[in-house]
């Protein structure tokens, strides 16, 4: 038992007790209890048997609610709450004084599955890739989508955006975490919902044509300092930072990167189909209305639309996988009547049953 401060019924004081399964640390002011912070019980064994037969769970309700409190948190305040991803005990003993338990390697594998988790369980980062790769395989003219490239073409683009936003996100994420920039959460979360709402404008009328790979770089720096919140709430030391960053890192890249490489063929392919326009424009006022929720829900405007969004959002990864393996099937299947790309409508190539060459049908 100890006290911090003297003991009265009109000063602020602190009444600290407790053992090892058993810690509380009461603070008085002015004779009354004013916080009870940090607070630990436990028990060992969690539950027995008496000699009656029944099971006795000493912390039962209390390890419920707390499970359920764990629960009912979404993706976001998860990320929010995780003061680290891993833990280290220090170990006693004969030459083990003072040691922790764990492994850099460890410690550097726990990072990368964090970054990775970050992007899995995230809801706002993946759709801007998605959203900005959607228009890839169409050529823009007069202001709007008309006609398609050639599926070299259109992987080249998707390759180069996904590059250069990885390389803006990084480039932030490094600054941020190193510089240890303190900048206001909201600013950056808005700044990303309106990057997701000018992606899904310009999929359906092009704004920037060509320019993908530029926009998804300076968009990536906004993404990066969002991703660089994380390791600042885990307050790592300068010793562990370099590593950490390192491991975060990569664990975006790697999941990111499969996921774009899963997303590609879906991409490459439905935008060769005859209802290709519709799926692109469905799809990119889906995720402009979405966004525009998430703007508004960040600006302080609370909305259905951004709660009904973030709850879609966490499911981004099994629509993507399941468009991907359709997209993959009608490629090793059946031909799906497809519209001809410009270069096949020059050449006489895709020429339709009477001989005719066929137009290139604007893509609304």
């Amino acid at each position: 038992m100890a006290f911090l401060g003297a003991p009265s019924a009109t000063g602020t004081w602190q009444l600290h007790f407790g053992g090892h399964h058993l810690a509380v640390n009461l603070t008085y002011a002015n004779g009354r209890v004013a916080g009870t912070t940090p607070f630990f019980v436990g028990v060992e064994p969690t539950s027995f048997t008496d000699d009656d037969g029944a099971t006795v769970e000493a912390l039962a309700a209390q390890s419920d609610a707390i499970a359920a409190l764990a629960g009912s948190l979404s993706a976001k305040q998860k990320t929010a709450a995780t003061l680290s991803a891993s833990f280290s005990d220090v170990l006693l003993g004969p030459d083990k004084d003072g040691q922790e338990e764990g492994s850099t390697w460890s410690g550097f594998a726990a990072m990368v599955k964090l970054g990775g988790s970050h992007i899995l369980e995230g809801t706002d980062h993946l759709p801007f890739l998605l959203i900005l790769l959607l228009p890839a395989p169409l050529l823009a003219a007069g202001g709007r989508w008309r006609g398609l490239v050639g599926a070299r073409a259109a992987v080249r683009r998707i390759g180069l955006t996904t590059l250069a936003f990885t390389i803006g996100h990084s480039l932030a994420l490094a600054i941020s975490a190193v510089t240890r920039l303190d900048v206001p959460a909201w600013p950056v979360e808005s700044f990303i919902a309106a990057s997701i709402l000018v992606g899904a404008v310009h999929a359906v009328r092009p704004i920037f044509p060509g320019r993908e790979a530029v926009v998804a770089g300076v968009f990536g720096l906004g993404h990066g300092m969002a991703f660089s919140f994380v390791l600042a709430e885990m307050d790592l030391s300068a010793g562990r930072l370099a590593l950490s960053l390192l491991g975060f890192n990569v664990g975006i890249e790697l999941v990111q990167l499969g996921l774009v490489a899963l997303a590609l063929p879906t991409v490459v392919v439905v935008a060769r189909t005859r209802f290709g326009p519709a799926v692109r424009i469905a799809g990119a006022t889906l995720t402009g209305i979405a966004a525009a929720g998430w703007l508004a829900a960040r600006l302080g405007f609370d909305n259905v639309v951004a709660g009904v969004a973030d709850n879609l959002g966490s499911h981004i990864t099994p629509i993507v996988v399941v468009l991907a393996v359709a997209a993959v099937a009608a490629m090793a299947g059946r031909r799906v009547p497809t519209i001809p790309t410009i270069a096949q409508v020059r050449s006489g190539r895709d020429r339709s049953p009477r001989g005719k060459a066929p137009s290139a049908s604007p893509h609304r």
